[in-house]
């Protein structure tokens, strides 16, 4: 049941005041406020109703203040009962205070700017997963032993044993509170008549936020605890302010022949802050402040638990034995009933994310309308915001197999109940290099046209990991790296007709069929995505693994049918990381060519007809997407293309009345 009651408010001020004291100095401050506020709330929990409660599922709708309605319930083969969307109540709200002064000096060849700003944000956000519930019931229990064509996912529902449920319910309000500070100055020097320099330093502050309730706690890797803020750590969660963040600029333009060539360099740090994909929903969404609770079945085949009994309620977080306050045992995800909200943890010596960016660039003048444009841009990112599973099992650490996958956990003699947890860490790194050619014609002669050329790498490091304890190993092209790129736009108002070259002494009709047209379009070429191989996981960690590479795999004439050598992956041994890597195989290239013809019929000099006809993908290229890469022994078609990307061939139409 997704009916429900939504409302959204905002409201924007901003005030500025700008000061001349003089030709040559000027001040510029200026305050702004802006809020959002959003919440939806279904009907059922709007009214309280106890509806699971009235069906007879116990221990749903009492065990939160917001835990109304009925539980949401999948039966395989069927259209879902119950909440349809599992994430209500949610409840946003930010409010952003920003005061902001800057400083503009002229002085001989210089003109100076510095200035600060200063931002104090709240930021509210309350959503639950699932806190009425989620029943899952699939046709295994009622199959004969998973036989094809066996079991009804309905007549598994109609026993109550279910294969697994889960809820999650938050015990406090999320409430971000925190400031950011800015700092900088430049100076842009006209050191002669055709040289400019310009060198600038930004310093910033990123101080890690509070919570208005004290709600934040961090996983400690050394102790195996949750440490609640203000408690046990300090009210940040441990994070410590990175105060480093400097960030110089400098560049500079230069034309050696009165503007008709053009060299620009420049170089610069920049930093940002992680804080909304980081701390914020990180640490103030950690258990204890996060619990939830799942429920499975003993094995496929066997019968679990029933909707009958409903959920159990949770228990109670817990002070560990003889620590100092504020020390939780994090429950996490061990066995059945056992809470599994997400453990997280985050490094309180984090730096913040930098980038450092370059370019040298020489534009010409070719023609009075035609530039050529060469550029060579790079960038380096550096502490890229990453997720790494921790508390992972070494692979055939348990030779006997007497041990469950739960006792060979790393911190299991420390907390028999934890499971799998996220280290949220600043650890990436990725690089971009590229040479960028642009050749641009200004509108003359009825034509304009920009084309635009890129050759480029980007790769990435952290971001894709085989191994978590060594996830920095995997050095790759990125997911969205095209090394080449070719985009071409154009318009071109055709030399036929009355008033043009061709065609000036046409009559009304021919005029009126085949003179004032104008082409338009855009031509677009790239190489295809990377992507590699898998394989289902032969490990015993609960973790996925990769195939080997024992040769190249790339084929000289690649087809839909085969479009990489599957023979050169095989599955590693037992328990051993596999050795491929990440983007190491290039899928098919993407072509595009979109083409408009447009033309005006007027009646008057201000009223005309517009007509115009728009073909997207004129020629019918099939762009293909990237192949099947699950490596299953050629059971299930592996190295073959069975998708495409973009859409076939769409013509339009359309007439358009200006007056």
């Amino acid at each position: 049941m997704n009916q429900g009651t939504a409302s959204n408010r905002s409201h924007n001020v901003s005030l500025s005041e700008v000061h001349t004291f003089s030709g040559r100095t000027l001040n510029e401050a200026r305050f702004g406020l802006n809020r959002f506020y959003l919440d939806f709330v279904t009907l059922d929990q709007s009214q309280n109703l106890a509806t699971s409660q009235q069906v007879g599922i116990p221990g749903i709708n009492d065990a939160c203040g917001y835990c109304s309605g009925l539980s949401r319930i999948t039966i395989a083969g069927m259209a879902n009962l119950g909440h349809g969307n599992a994430y209500t109540p949610s409840i946003f709200g930010t409010t952003l205070f920003q005061y902001v002064d800057n400083v503009t000096l002229i002085r001989g060849k210089h003109i100076l700017k510095f200035g600060g700003e200063v931002h104090r944000y709240r930021y509210n956000l309350f959503s639950d997963a699932a806190p009425t519930g989620i029943f899952t019931f699939d046709q295994n229990l009622t199959s004969n032993q998973g036989a094809a064509g066996t079991g009804i996912g309905l007549a598994s529902f109609l026993t109550g044993y279910y294969a697994s449920g889960s809820r999650q319910i938050t015990e406090t309000f999320p409430s971000s509170r925190g400031n950011q500070y800015f700092l900088f100055g430049q100076d842009d020097i006209h050191v002669a008549r055709n040289f400019t320099l310009n060198i600038g330093l930004r310093y910033e502050i990123y101080p890690p936020n509070t919570d208005r309730y004290n709600a934040l706690g961090n996983f400690d890797p050394g102790t195996g605890d949750m440490l609640i803020g203000c408690v046990a750590t300090s009210c940040t969660g441990g994070v410590h302010t990175d105060y480093g963040l400097w960030e110089p600029r400098l560049g500079f333009s230069y034309s050696p022949d009165s503007g008709k060539t053009a060299i620009r360099s420049g170089f610069g740090i920049s930093g940002y802050s992680p804080a909304f994909g980081g701390q914020i929903g990180t640490l103030q969404q950690n258990y204890p402040f996060i619990r939830g609770q799942i429920l499975t079945a003993p094995s496929l085949y066997q019968a679990g638990p029933n909707i009958e009994t409903g959920f159990p309620a949770p228990p109670e977080p817990q002070q560990r034995p003889g620590a100092p306050a504020g020390h939780i045992i994090p429950q996490g995800g061990g066995g059945s009933g056992i809470p599994f909200a997400a453990i997280f943890y985050m490094d309180p010596h984090a730096k913040m994310p930098r980038v450092y960016q370059w370019s040298f660039d020489v534009q010409r003048t070719l023609a009075p309308s035609l530039v050529l444009d060469a550029a060579y841009v790079g960038n380096a990112s550096t502490n890229v915001f990453l997720n790494v599973p921790g508390n992972i099992p070494v692979p055939g650490s348990d030779p006997t197999g007497k041990l469950t996958l739960q006792q060979r956990r790393p911190y299991y003699a420390v907390d028999p109940q934890l499971g799998q947890f996220t280290s949220r860490i600043n650890g990436g790194r990725s690089t971009y290099n590229a040479l960028q050619v642009k050749l641009e014609k200004r509108f003359s002669y009825g034509l304009s046209f920009l084309g635009s050329y890129t050759y480029s790498k980007a790769l990435t490091a952290g971001t894709q990991f085989i191994n978590p304890a060594a996830y920095m190993a995997n050095k790759a092209p990125a997911a969205y790296n095209t090394p080449q790129r070719l985009v071409v736009s154009y318009v071109y108002e055709l030399p036929f007709g009355r008033g043009r070259k061709f065609g000036s002494q046409w009559n009304r009709a021919t005029d009126l069929a085949l003179g004032g047209w104008q082409l338009s379009g855009i031509t677009t070429y790239m190489t295809g995505f990377p992507f590699q191989p898998s394989i289902t996981s032969n490990l015993d960690n609960g973790y996925a693994n990769v195939p080997n590479r024992v040769c190249n795999g790339s084929l000289a004439n690649p087809t839909i049918d085969l479009w990489y050598d599957t023979d050169c992956f095989v599955t590693p041994p037992a328990n051993v990381y596999g050795n491929r890597g990440f983007g190491i195989l290039r899928g098919p290239a993407f072509r595009d060519w979109d083409l408009g013809a447009m033309k005006n019929f007027h009646f008057t000099e201000t009223r005309y007809l517009q007509f115009r006809g728009e073909f997207f993908n004129l020629p019918n290229n099939v762009n293909f997407g990237l192949p099947n890469a699950m490596q299953c022994g050629g059971l299930c078609g592996e190295g073959t293309i069975t998708t495409i990307v973009g859409t076939p061939r769409e013509i339009q139409f359309a007439l358009k009345v200006y007056f």
